[in-house]
């Protein structure tokens, strides 16, 4: 064999091994992926189910002087609310308003809750 033909099969076998190894980690990649979106699935559900025997009401409550969302939302979260930040933000999609809002003295909000 002349040396251009062994050059050009050592140049080929590389070429083989780069695919090998690209498909194998593009095969990784997707396996991990699967596997992540497949167990925050399983999470879901198990947060969910955890949450069944709770029933979500609403009570009507009226601002204080010096009451914010988060001063509220600390003072009447419920157990079902995995954070305050959570429960900030269900205040804030029942009133219609962004969690950053600046709420007044005298005004009534909806405050969700669970029993």
């Amino acid at each position: 064999m002349s040396r251009a033909r062994m050059k050009q099969l050592r140049r080929k076998r590389k070429l083989q091994l780069l695919c090998r190894r690209g498909m194998t980690i593009g095969m990784t990649f997707v396996l991990i992926l699967f596997l992540s979106v497949i167990g925050s699935h399983m999470t879901a559900k198990a947060t969910a189910r955890e949450h069944t025997d709770a029933v979500k009401y609403f009570a009507n409550i009226e601002v204080q002087p010096g009451d914010t969302l988060w001063s509220i939302a600390k003072e009447h979260m419920t157990e079902e609310y995995s954070s305050i930040p959570a429960y900030v933000k269900d205040i804030a999609s029942v009133n219609d308003m962004l969690p950053c809002t600046m709420i007044k003295s005298g005004e009534y909000i909806i405050l969700p809750y669970y029993e």
